[in-house]
């Protein structure tokens, strides 16, 4: 294999089974009008043509790796975070795309003196056989990431993202590898960041698409549901400092659990499982809604 310098960035790709996704994947990347970087792909032993594909990219500096993840996903990103040797490692779903200057939008800020351990650009969701697409606006910024990200949401998408490697390393941080947080594990993984202090940039520029297809993890409502009650449950519970009073800041965590779960059911038209957890999000906070509608509009 040709000698290549230090990258700047990693890629970290993991698939199973998605060769014709994970080649236009790699050609997204191919495409990058930066060129400083390395690709890891990690392929839960693949039995379709996932070897072909990566071995016909020759003109990046890949590397192919292998591994029985058994369905946690952690296990497969955890394997590329150990091999990456870029400043910055960048994850990238094999079934996601990016456009040519994803990495360029970050460049002026990946050398920089400028101390963002966390960067993020905006995506386009895209549904699988259909003309829906949506406009993702990661974020946005707030003093408080792990609270704010504890009462209203989720804020990253792992391919919008880039982490610098060194706090990773500083702080000891992966995903988890836990099966209980199949689907979530990338939310978890925000919120060890953001607990330990990761300063977060996002950037609004559209550089790739969230595509959601049948096959889609987090695609499974009632495992992500689940899941996500476990991690949110963990951080309330166990691990935040800022409330003292953690029985009630549960209560007003699971009142947005429930609104969450209720839109997920609302938008695969089960209106009335729907509206029961409408209800239930509603009797354990009435308020909690409003302030996370308003939360909402502040990242528009």
């Amino acid at each position: 294999m040709t000698t290549h310098k230090q990258p700047l960035v990693t890629v970290v790709i993991p698939t199973y089974n998605h060769a014709d996704f994970l080649k236009i994947a790699l050609e997204g990347v191919a495409n990058q009008e930066y060129k400083n970087i390395e690709v890891i792909v990690v392929d839960n032993h693949s039995d379709d043509n996932t070897d072909e594909v990566v071995e016909s990219f020759l003109n990046l500096n890949i590397t192919l790796l292998k591994v029985h993840n058994k369905g946690v996903i952690g296990v497969s990103r955890n394997l590329g975070l150990n091999h990456a040797t870029g400043d910055w490692v960048a994850f990238l779903d094999s079934d996601d795309f990016w456009y040519p200057g994803r990495i360029s939008a970050c460049a002026h800020l990946l050398g920089s003196g400028i101390q963002f351990d966390v960067i993020s650009t905006d995506e386009v969701m895209v549904f699988s056989g259909t003309d829906e697409q949506r406009l993702l606006h990661h974020g946005p910024f707030s003093s408080d990431m792990y609270r704010d990200m504890i009462l209203f949401g989720n804020r990253l998408s792992p391919s919008a993202t880039l982490v610098r490697r060194s706090f990773l390393i500083l702080n000891n941080l992966k995903f988890s590898e836990s099966v209980l947080h199949v689907t979530v594990e990338d939310y978890e993984f925000w919120l060890q960041l953001a607990r330990h202090g990761a300063k977060f940039n996002f950037i609004r520029s559209v550089q790739g698409t969230y595509n959601i297809h049948g096959g889609n993890a987090s695609s499974r409502i009632d495992v992500h549901s689940a899941a996500e009650r476990c991690v949110l449950k963990m951080h309330t519970l166990e691990l935040q400092e800022f409330e003292i009073n953690k029985r009630k800041l549960w209560r007003k965590v699971r009142s947005r659990i429930y609104l969450g779960q209720g839109l997920r059911r609302f938008r695969a038209l089960q209106f009335w499982r729907a509206l029961l957890l409408f209800l239930k999000s509603y009797f354990l906070s009435p308020f909690g809604i409003f302030e996370l509608v308003w939360m909402k509009t502040k990242n528009k």
